[in-house]
């Protein structure tokens, strides 16, 4: 894979991850208003008008999970157990550079981990479609 490629792939994901954050938040919004609305005209009577409220919040959990994925799956994944150590190899490989030849290049180390990272959870969600 190109760095055109990589380039095209994160900008995909950020976009797909900015989706649901306006999702969440125009649910927010919609959230607040209908319990306002409740509250304000129909006080504890009315629990007809939160049941759209549990609809949404089950849609997120979709859209969020189909993102995502289940937040314990990654830790019960053996790959995940062997990033985590690779994470920790390389912060001891810098801490160790760090002592001998003073300040390194720390973040460009830290978005090279993260680079990995991102690239584990999108090989985990096309594993999941």
């Amino acid at each position: 894979m190109n760095d055109e490629q990589m380039l095209l792939k994160a900008r995909k994901k950020v976009a797909a991850v900015k989706g649901f954050y306006v999702v969440a938040a125009i649910f927010g919004s919609i959230t607040v208003i209908l319990l306002v609305i409740s509250n304000q005209f129909y006080g504890e009577e009315a629990f007809w008008i939160r049941f759209p409220i549990l609809i949404l919040t089950l849609i997120l959990g979709i859209i969020y999970i189909a993102m995502f994925g289940l937040p314990t799956m990654r830790f019960t994944d053996h790959a995940w157990e062997e990033e985590q150590i690779e994470r920790e190899i390389a912060k001891m490989r810098l801490e160790q550079r760090s002592a001998q030849e003073g300040s390194i290049g720390l973040e460009e180390e830290e978005e090279r981990l993260e680079l990995r990272a991102f690239e584990y959870r999108e090989i985990k969600r096309d594993k999941h479609v």
